[in-house]
């Protein structure tokens, strides 16, 4: 049940994410790899017993057994994003890249039981799921370089890697949400850079919205906010162009017009909320998520307070789709409805509670959960 209670504000305690260095990704590979290996564990699923790479949580659960392995080798995955045409956004802020693939070309490949493996050390790998709970099967491999060769000539390859270690143009430092809106604009929070970059559909940066600190206002760079540094670390774009920020040094929610200008702005210590876990919007109004009180505090677009709703679990992540709100924890995914006197039952029960799990989304069907270093796709009918 959603009760309204007053809440008291507390300390601020919201700790952006770590950036995870390529060496920190092998050392637990390797670890991974002599622990599992010593002990004979192996990890499965769908109903055939496909194994799932090392650094999937280990899990017995039901739900998943019909779960599709896409892609595995991330270092530190914190969201995904689905295009109303199915073109998926995945962000690694500990790789400093924007993974990017069609659900439609990637069908063909699950379908083949294979999936893929990006490889830090610059190799992009694919593997073939063999079953009977035996270690998948090595296909192919080769250098990230001719990958993107190959992506240049228009081959059509599944998955597309953009970005790197930098703060040029298309460089990322921690980089933590990506939204692609209907696919013709990217918005990437480039939070260690202080910045959000803008990219077209065919990925070329069009504009970014930039800190003073970091760049002068012209007529493609926008200011961000008029403070001397701004650290966005969630963000949404609404149905209407209305881009909505969390910058975590001033512990505000900015409101940024299409164009860059600053619209409005929500002081998150006035509305008492502790900690930004998530942004998304419906039609009428913007939610966010306060994953410390386990609150969904509810505004008009325009930012105005119209009241909050009390989970009875704590959430992984809110996300609208199909202008309805969803919430997923780790005991299952579930519709909240606008303004509800009790919880949907509709959804997907999860057995077991889930573990490493940052971020869902909805498409065609299909319920995509991310985890740190994993991609999983699983049916799912509302």
């Amino acid at each position: 049940m959603f009760t309204s209670e007053k809440i008291s504000g507390k300390k601020d305690c919201l700790q952006t994410v770590g950036n995870f260095r390529q060496i920190t990704n092998t050392l637990r590979s390797v670890f991974s790899f002599l622990l599992f290996g010593l002990m004979g564990f192996s990890v499965s699923t769908s109903t055939a017993g496909e194994s799932l790479p090392f650094g999937y949580p280990t899990v017995p659960n039901k739900a998943l057994m019909a779960a599709d392995t896409l892609i595995h080798g991330f270092i530190h995955a914190t969201s995904i994003d689905i295009t109303p045409l199915g073109r998926v956004f995945i962000t690694d802020s500990g790789a400093d890249i924007i993974c990017t693939f069609s659900t439609g070309e990637m069908a063909q490949h699950v379908q083949r039981k294979e999936w893929f493996e990006v490889s830090m050390s610059g190799q992009i790998q694919v593997h073939e799921s063999t079953g009977n709970n035996e270690p998948s099967r090595f296909i192919e491999q080769e250098s990230l370089e001719t990958y993107r060769q190959k992506e240049t000539n228009h081959q059509r390859l599944p998955v597309h890697i953009f970005g790197s270690t930098g703060s040029g143009e298309a460089q990322f430092r921690n980089p933590t949400q990506t939204d692609a809106t209907n696919g013709l604009k990217i918005y990437v929070a480039d939070a260690g850079n202080h910045r959000i970059q803008i990219f077209d559909r065919n990925l070329q940066r069009i504009s970014v919205f930039e800190s003073l600190q970091t760049s002068p206002h012209t007529s493609q760079q926008y200011r961000l906010s008029d403070r001397d540094r701004s650290t966005p670390t969630k963000l949404h774009v609404a149905q209407n162009g209305q881009i909505y920020v969390y910058d975590s040094d001033a512990h505000t929610v900015r409101q940024i017009e299409p164009n860059g200008q600053l619209a409005t702005e929500i002081d998150l210590r006035i509305a008492q909320i502790n900690r930004v876990s998530s942004i998304t919007s419906t039609r009428e109004m913007l939610w966010i998520y306060d994953g410390t009180e386990q609150l969904i505090h509810r505004f008009y677009l325009d930012g105005m307070v119209d009241g909050f709703l009390k989970l009875d679990q704590q959430a992984i992540a809110i996300r609208e789709y199909e202008d309805q709100l969803y919430e997923l924890s780790s005991n299952g995914i579930r519709v909240i409805g606008a303004r509800p006197s009790a919880l949907s039952t509709s959804g997907i029960p999860f057995d077991t509670p889930l573990q490493d799990v940052r971020d869902f989304d909805l498409h065609g069907g299909y319920l995509y959960l991310l985890t740190n270093h994993t991609l999983l796709r699983l049916p799912y009918d509302g």
